[in-house]
């Protein structure tokens, strides 16, 4: 697994739809539906051909089901965990460190 550390607007996102269109079927998962659908226009802007993004809610009730996903790619998984929480602060999170590789965005930030 990937980590992609980088400030709003550093291109996280970016970084996730390349490597997400390297997997074929694999499907990027956003906090909201909102997300999901300005992910899909950007990779369409990008030129990058990647399956439809889905929502974490859909992914959560288990919505695409029945279909064989390789991979999932979580964009902004801080926000998604922070809904399940009913928006209250994630104090740490911990991850293996099993196959993992820690990204540095663009660090360039754009307000």
């Amino acid at each position: 697994m990937d980590i992609i550390i980088g400030q709003r607007g550093s291109g996280r996102t970016m970084k996730l739809i390349e490597a997400c269109s390297k997997d074929k079927g694999s499907v990027i998962v956003c906090p909201t539906s909102h997300m999901a659908k300005w992910t899909s226009d950007l990779a369409k802007q990008l030129g990058y051909d990647i399956a439809e993004p889905i929502s974490f809610d859909t992914f959560c009730k288990g919505r695409v089901q029945g279909k064989k996903i390789p991979k999932y790619y979580f964009d902004n998984l801080d926000l998604s965990l922070q809904q399940c929480a009913g928006y209250s602060s994630i104090g740490a999170a911990t991850f293996e460190l099993h196959n993992m590789e820690v990204m540095m965005a663009d660090t360039t930030y754009n307000s």
